[in-house]
């Protein structure tokens, strides 16, 4: 199992494999599309990936830039997006970097990102949050949305904050900077057990890999929060 940012500057096939399993209900499309009006929209996205959030609403959208601080995961959503190219801005930009980006967009998105940037400091999340927030609201117009999208666990029946940091994080978005919590499942569904358990033990380690094994079902239950300021 590579570490998380060697999965990011280095399998983003990989992570195509991963993500591209999830959402099987297409509940987070679903609740992205009916959270606000994303026609003809500019939108500012903090941690494309390969972009797998992107192409909900890429269709719909007038303009998007879209920030990421690996080379190799903006190269991988070039190919994924393609027939989107015209209309997407790609820069190279860590989340904690954001601010250096003059632009006002409509809506601005995260997915799976600021999540991580909160765990690499564990000690400090209530300083990397106020960095987060601040960036986003000081991307949108005044009138703007900003989405959050973060893990509730994955395996989990129930929504739960994974590790500490997170649970603080989320509480943060919650009760000091107002954000509104909508809980969804995206769940995993793979062709076999033996799938689901090789794809989901090469991101998350043996251990999770070896759980999936073990309960026997190719549909693993994930999780997961939607923030809305």
């Amino acid at each position: 199992m590579p570490e998380m940012y060697e999965v990011y500057d280095a399998y983003s096939a990989n992570y195509d494999e991963l993500v591209n399993h999830e959402d099987c209900d297409k509940n987070l499309k679903n609740a992205l599309l009916s959270i606000c009006d994303w026609e003809n929209k500019s939108i500012f996205e903090a941690g494309i990936g390969t972009g797998r959030v992107t192409a909900i609403y890429a269709n719909l959208v007038k303009r998007i830039i879209a920030a990421d601080r690996s080379i190799h995961m903006i190269t991988a959503a070039k190919e994924n997006l393609d027939q989107y190219l015209d209309k997407i801005e790609f820069v190279v930009k860590d989340n904690l970097s954001l601010k250096e980006i003059a632009i006002k967009a409509d809506i601005f998105i995260e997915g799976w990102a600021f999540g991580h940037s909160v765990c690499d400091i564990p000690d400090s999340v209530e300083k990397i949050a106020d960095v987060l927030v601040k960036q986003a609201f000081s991307l949108v117009k005044p009138e703007g949305k900003i989405i959050f999208i973060e893990t509730l666990g994955t395996g989990n029946e129930e929504p739960k904050a994974p590790v500490a940091p997170l649970e603080k994080f989320y509480n943060l978005l919650e009760n000091k900077y107002g954000f509104v919590q909508k809980v969804i499942r995206t769940d995993y569904l793979f062709e076999t057990v033996n799938e689901a358990s090789r794809i989901l033990g090469f991101f998350f380690g043996e251990k999770m890999g070896k759980l999936v094994g073990e309960k026997g079902s190719n549909r693993v239950p994930e999780c997961t929060g939607i923030w809305i300021k």
